[in-house]
């Protein structure tokens, strides 16, 4: 019935002393009898039994201590002397991509190829299945799995699909390459400059190459076709990816970066108390024109502990400082964690010097706090 090892993800490991759960007389939900309990107290204690109650733990013991907690509606789990801990939590991952098997058609598999041409081919082949106009979406490749690790130039990629646009996220997700369909709806020529945040690669005549880096990424995603999926389709797809999650011990996670629309389906899945992972929820920085409008978008969104049973919090921003354009995905990325004041930050890595936007220094002492996270070669102060 169980896994050799299971994982609680419950909110307070050892919320009430056996003794105090005794004298209130609190009964079990459940209990857990004849495991090997291992506990994130100080001393890492190890138990033979643990007792819940609702989403918290109520006592741990030995077997005859806990089972007193039993009522005759307790269930209880004979553990064989499996291992039982707490639960973890994945401090960067993007639960959507996890959860959304029912997309698998619709995605173009672009990863596993020993060279560009073995790419072309691969689309070539899949042009002759579609329609006229249909964008092929995808992503997996990198140039690092190819002899010389050059960067793809387009045009052996556009001649196999004259009408249809096509965009690959490089691996890693910071990057993506295109044909000329994309960038011609678009609007990517010589003449268009690089993007605020971005980059886009070119020739030596200035033509763009296809490949995009953050906000170039944008200018070609903008024109993806909508999604009119109800949002019964997006609640399915984060129970997919809860489940799975559970299933290998998780019971947190932070999802690093997302939008106003994936925080409504996340408060939809408390509110149906369908949501099995606790859920801190970074929102994707929207690069928006002056900092009072930055401001404004964080308190909109900013959530903490939404329905009060701790599943939801909505307490940060991904603010990226890029180290070689996230070519080889080396993206620095830095979680604001918003408490009183939302902050805007901006972090420059050829000076490395951070630069605060018409926002004092001092606000950054406030009870906010900077996680980085996978850093670039290039080195980056925290100020």
């Amino acid at each position: 019935m169980f896994s050799r090892t299971l994982c609680c993800g419950l909110l307070v490991w050892l919320a009430i002393p056996l003794g105090e759960a005794a004298a209130q007389q609190t009964a079990a939900d459940t209990i857990f009898r004849n495991g090997v309990v291992v506990t994130s107290d100080e001393a890492f204690s190890i138990h033979q039994a643990i007792a819940i109650h609702g989403n918290r733990v109520l006592a741990l013991g030995s077997d005859e201590e806990i089972l007193k907690l039993a009522s005759p509606s307790t269930e209880i789990y004979g553990l064989n002397g499996m291992f039982v801990m707490p639960g973890m939590t994945d401090a960067h991952c993007h639960p959507y991509a996890l959860g959304r098997d029912a997309e698998k058609d619709e995605w173009f598999d672009a990863g596993g190829t020993k060279n560009f041409d073995q790419l072309v081919a691969r689309v070539r082949d899949h042009v002759a299945t579609i329609k006229p106009g249909k964008w092929i979406i995808g992503g997996g490749w990198s140039q690092e799995d190819w002899p010389g690790q050059e960067l793809p130039v387009h045009d052996a990629l556009s001649a196999v699909s004259p009408d249809n646009p096509i965009f690959f996220y490089r691996r890693g997700g910071n990057s993506g390459f295109s044909n000329a369909k994309a960038l011609e709806i678009a609007g990517i020529d010589r003449n268009m400059p690089d993007p605020y945040g971005g980059k886009i690669y070119r020739k030596e005549n200035g033509d763009p190459t296809g490949f995009v880096v953050n906000m170039g990424n944008n200018l070609i995603t903008a024109h993806f076709p909508s999604d009119r999926k109800p949002d019964s389709y997006h609640r399915t797809v984060y129970r997919n990816a809860a489940r799975r999650a559970n299933a290998v011990g998780l019971t947190g996670w932070h999802d690093a970066g997302t939008d106003p629309h994936s925080i409504r389906i996340y408060k939809q899945l408390v509110d149906r108390d369908e949501l099995t992972v606790r859920a801190n929820v970074m929102l994707q920085n929207p690069r928006l024109e002056t900092v009072d409008e930055m401001v404004e978008y964080l308190k909109r969104y900013r959530v903490v502990n939404y329905g009060g049973s701790d599943f939801l919090q909505v307490r940060s921003v991904k603010v990226f400082s890029m180290a070689r354009w996230g070519l080889a995905g080396h993206a620095s990325s830095f979680l604001i964690w918003m408490t009183q004041l939302p902050m805007l930050m901006t972090v420059s890595t050829k000076s490395r010097q951070c630069i605060w936007a018409r926002l004092p220094r001092p606000a950054c002492f406030l009870g906010c706090r900077f996680v980085p996270t996978r850093l670039g070669p290039v080195p980056t102060m925290i100020c």
